[in-house]
């Protein structure tokens, strides 16, 4: 037998030492036989990926993962493509982000695919070569390359479908005609697509159909005869939890339908399980598990549930929820007694004997312990399923009865035409903070019973159709609440329902783009960083805390709270901002907080062209500020919002340091000064995304009217806006053009620090904070922004370029100046899929200057 090892690439040797400090990352590991096995070879020999090598520095930084089996080579078989199954013809290229997958058609007439071992986590070949490439690379090494046959003997024990997967390597045959090059000599798994059956005939297990989870969804909301197998889902979902597969999302999932007396029943088929085992340790990966829960190791204990669990929350939400307690428990009780120690034992046998003896001993204890506490993990998920609970009926004429009984329970039943029940069960408080009935389309029928205690909250949404709501209900009511937008719809004349003449769209808990929950909440770690050549470097960590609730999008109530400080002004920054969204007679209300010391750092006087021919701690400012807005929003339409309330600002300037220049001049509102007035806001956000946007329009103004009071001797105003407009051709990756124009003007008898301000990394940015004050200000801003890199692993991320150019002045009161002042750079980012968060580092010159910054967010 021929014998044959996966290549390892290395670093440049002058970058050695540096990468071994910063970052310890070999070369691209491919598993890959090299050269290729010719047709007919019985079986060869690789390493899954032996580039994933690493010194104890890196495996303490950047996880251990399963690194000694990737580069533990092990034999397998060489795919015949002449015999498997009939013979192989390939048909066209699949798969996900990360994995080459090759569809073929058996002579047996069934589809099968060849799935890579090896995942490339960045999208574009053009960018492999490269050290980044190589660390997130390397990242995958936190997979278990070959734990695909354990997880498949493990559904075996408890009658779950699935496929029998097998490890093979790919011979250099011309039966591969244009995928030779790509998959000749490539470790794969190889196993068999699930499908539906020639020309009526049974597909696979049998099955009627084969569906995808989107396609599914479908086929429930159209048919009422249709339902899934929830204890068979819910066997599958244990065996998830027990094997630590987080990736559990709509595309790893199809199901299969079969026909019973009842109807057509739908059975899970999971797949993919590229994520079983999973190991996402190290020092980095456990700092960013602190904003990314779903970075779990797989260990002999549970990790954070809800983060396990979160990529199939729309699935069991949806079909879990008919199961009751006693169900619940009496599944948990049988997948455990299904895998006893000798199944477990049996099932880790099968990973390839090379790496058994590795790591054999090791998993089978673990996942002996996940199986004894397999209790406590269901319960966990039980919660997510029951503690907001989500039942969706059809678009059939549907009736539905809620039952509130003295016990606090609540019965929900919903039958269709012939009187039979489409669902059935009962809620607890104890279990159940609210129950949501989604009624779809028909002409539906609404009855709303008994006289018991109302713990629960229920929301009835009629949907489409000529629906019509019944109370017959005695109890005292106020937590009954029913939305229907219909013009025929008729509601019920009684005062213990709440009546909502809307109709709340209802958000996906997880998919590729978006992330949204209407139920639960979270708190979120909160550091921000920046850098800029005035404060230095700034540190504040904080909190964010985000409550969810129902019909508020995208979020109930919010409270965030920093503290933090510049440590090359040695100033501290205090920051309380809570929003509560439709908290005061259905407008947000918003109140925030701000103790700082680096909102006022520099002044060089009043006018467009003022000296520095003086030092840099000339024009220091030591300027402390206290402020407290509170605001409402007493409209927001459409993108479009007008907030209003009062303001309260305390400013203490030092004045009294020799040798500076606000010592010197001594403007009016320096030293201690206390001011307060009204405020309005404005906007209208038109955006596609609010954080990374590629199209759309935004306006902000901010306008204020501060009465002669306290310490001002006269009432002043001032009016602030700023339009960015986004611009892209359609596609993917692509250019964003983005533009700015900024404007401020104050009028009357103002203080200093009310003055219209340029410079500063977030107006223009090769200047230094406040370099120019005035009564007026006009700003222009340019970017272009360019995505380079998609990366998918320790965490998917985008990664680009972007150039800058600005261009601004100020107007002041009796001088004449033609001047304007500019602004060029560029710098790189760092960004979230779904442009929720952007890191930037940037570079600005202009004026005898050289500006480095760097922060959080684009500044527009």
């Amino acid at each position: 037998m021929a014998c044959w090892r996966g290549s390892q690439a290395g670093l440049c040797p002058c970058l050695s030492a540096a990468v071994t400090l910063l970052l310890a990352f070999g070369g691209t590991a491919h598993g890959q036989v090299n050269p290729p096995p010719a047709p007919g070879t019985p079986a060869a020999v690789v390493a899954p990926g032996a580039g994933y090598r690493a010194g104890a520095l890196e495996q303490r930084l950047f996880g251990r993962g399963y690194r000694e089996l990737w580069t533990t080579p092990i034999e397998v078989p060489v795919v015949d493509l002449e015999t498997f199954a009939g013979g192989l013809t390939p048909l066209r290229l699949g798969g996900g982000s990360t994995t080459r997958t090759l569809h073929l058609r058996g002579g047996d007439g069934r589809r099968y695919v060849l799935r890579s071992v090896e995942k490339s986590p960045i999208e574009f070949e053009i960018f492999n070569r490269s050290i980044l490439a190589d660390m997130i690379q390397d990242q995958i090494s936190s997979f278990h390359p070959t734990g695909a046959p354990v997880v498949s003997a493990l559904l075996d024990a408890v009658d779950v479908l699935h496929t029998q997967p097998t490890y093979m390597v790919v011979p250099d045959d011309p039966r591969l005609a244009e995928f030779r090059e790509e998959f000749r000599g490539l470790l794969v798994l190889v196993e068999e697509r699930p499908d539906d059956g020639p020309d009526g005939a049974p597909g696979f297990a049998g099955s009627r159909r084969i569906a995808s989870t989107e396609e599914l969804f479908e086929a429930l909301e159209e048919n009422p005869d249709h339902r899934v197998d929830a204890r068979g889902l819910l066997r599958a979902r244990l065996v998830d939890l027990i094997v630590g597969d987080r990736d559990r999302s709509h595309n790893n999932h199809l199901w299969a339908a079969f026909e019973s007396p009842e109807g057509t029943v739908w059975r899970v088929i999971p797949r993919d399980r590229d994520q079983a085992f999973v190991r996402f340790d190290g020092t980095f990966k456990w700092v960013v598990r602190a904003w990314e829960r779903r970075l779990v190791v797989f260990e002999d204990h549970y990790p954070d549930i809800f983060a396990l669990t979160r990529n199939a929350w729309d699935i069991d939400r949806q079909f879990l929820v008919g199961l009751d307690r006693e169900a619940w428990a009496a599944i948990v009780l049988e997948v455990r007694e299904a895998l006893d120690d000798e199944v477990i034992a049996a099932a880790v046998e099968r990973m390839p004997p090379e790496h058994y003896s590795l790591i054999g001993a090791e998993l089978t204890t673990a996942l002996q312990a996940r199986r004894d506490h397999l209790d406590l993990a269901a319960s966990r998920l039980y919660e997510v399923v029951f503690d907001y609970a989500d039942i969706h009926a059809t678009d059939a004429a549907e009736t539905l009865s809620v039952t509130r009984y003295r016990d606090a329970s609540v019965e929900v039943i919903i039958t269709v035409e012939g009187g039979q029940a489409a669902f059935r069960r009962t809620f607890v408080p104890e279990e159940t903070s609210e129950v949501r009935v989604y009624m779809r389309g028909g002409a539906d029928e609404v009855f709303l019973r008994g006289e018991g205690a109302e713990d629960i909250t229920v929301r009835v949404l009629g949907g489409g159709g000529r629906d019509s709501f019944h109370d017959e209900s005695a109890g005292p009511g106020g937590r009954t609440i029913v939305y229907d937008a219909g013009e025929e719809t008729r509601f019920p004349d009684s005062d213990r329902v709440s009546i909502r003449r809307s109709a709340p769209s209802r958000p996906m808990a997880w998919f590729e783009d978006r992330r949204e929950l209407d139920w639960g909440s979270q708190t979120i770690p909160q550091p921000t960083a920046s850098y800029d050549d005035d404060r230095g470097l700034m540190l504040s960590p904080g909190i964010d805390y985000r409550r969810y609730t129902f019909g508020k999008r995208p979020l109930g109530t919010r409270v965030q709270v920093k503290a933090g400080w510049a440590f090359g002004l040695n100033e501290p920054v205090v920051d309380l901002r809570y929003l509560g969204r439709r908290a005061v007679g259905g407008h947000d209300l918003r109140f925030d907080v701000l103790w700082s010391g680096v909102e006022i750092i520099n002044f060089y006087g009043f006018g467009n062209e003022t000296s520095t021919t003086r030092s840099k701690a000339y024009h220091r400012v030591a300027h402390q500020q206290f402020g407290a807005e509170l605001g409402l929003t007493i409209g927001e339409v459409d993108g479009a919002y007008l907030q209003v309330g009062p303001s309260l600002v305390h400013t203490s300037t030092d004045t009294l340091g020799n040798s500076s220049f606000i010592s010197e001049t001594d403007p009016y509102g320096a030293g201690s000064f206390t001011r307060a007035g009204f405020k309005a806001s404005f906007g209208v956000d038109h955006r596609d995304h609010q954080g990374r946007p590629t199209r759309g329009v935004r306006v902000e103004g901010r306008t204020g009217v501060f009465p002669g009071i306290l310490d001002l001797v006269a009432p002043y105003q001032e009016v602030r806006l700023q339009v960015a407009t986004y611009l892209s051709p359609p596609g993917g990756q692509r250019p964003v053009v983005a533009l700015r124009v900024a404007g401020e003007k104050v009028w009357g008898t103002f203080p200093f620090a009310s003055a219209a301000f340029l410079g500063g990394p977030r107006s223009l940015r090769s200047l230094r904070f406040q370099r120019y004050a005035g009564d007026g200000l006009l700003l222009g801003s340019a970017e272009v922004r360019l995505p380079l890199w998609k990366i998918y692993f320790p965490i998917p991320l985008d990664i680009g370029m972007y150039g800058l150019g600005d261009a601004g002045r100020v107007w002041s009161l009796g001088e004449q100046s033609d001047t304007w002042h500019t602004a060029l750079g560029g710098g790189i980012f760092f960004g979230l899929p779904d442009r929720s968060e952007v890191v930037r580092l940037a570079v600005a010159w202009g004026e005898d200057r050289t500006a480095f910054m760097a922060g959080l967010g684009f500044i527009y």
